[in-house]
């Protein structure tokens, strides 16, 4: 890792951005930057690189601990500070909620809109069977001597699907 004031080795999230038009010149040209930066500090580390029209990311480092942070080759400042500026805010909230919740969305960006929300329920260590019958006490009435009639595995079978 190189030794700038735009990059910091313990931050959340860090980008290598190359000048693009020197790299498709086989010159590599490019920096680390932590997200999120200010604006001046971008234009600053733009003109250590050449003050390129065009950057692409060669690389990043992810020091959060969560899962499926997607960085794409080229992503503007304005998505880079966004995402290093929620990072950030997880490093204050639960690793382990977000992982969660990426492994049962799939997305990252879902994950993070979860979390921010607060809308999501974790059930510990029940199954989804328990899941189940705990959520159809909770929503419905059931009348007496239909209780036994309900497939709460088939229910759980349903939930996991959604």
């Amino acid at each position: 890792m190189t030794n700038n004031k735009f990059y910091n080795e313990t931050a959340s999230l860090s980008v290598y951005i190359a000048n693009l038009a020197e790299y498709n010149n086989s010159n590599l040209i490019g920096g680390w930057v932590s997200l999120p930066i200010e604006e001046n500090d971008w234009k600053d580390f733009l003109k250590t690189i050449g003050n390129p029209e065009e950057i692409a990311i060669h690389d990043y480092e992810d020091n959060s601990g969560i899962e499926g942070v997607e960085i794409g080759e080229y992503m503007s400042l304005k998505e880079l500070n966004e995402l290093g500026e929620r990072m950030e805010i997880i490093d204050t909230c639960d690793v382990d909620a977000l992982n969660a919740l990426y492994e049962a969305l799939g997305y990252f960006g879902d994950a993070l809109d979860c979390l921010e929300s607060e809308d999501y329920t974790f059930y510990g260590n029940m199954t989804m069977e328990e899941v189940a019958r705990e959520y159809i006490e909770e929503c419905y009435e059931i009348p007496e001597g239909l209780e036994n009639y309900i497939d709460y595995k088939a229910v759980a079978r349903d939930m996991r699907y959604d």
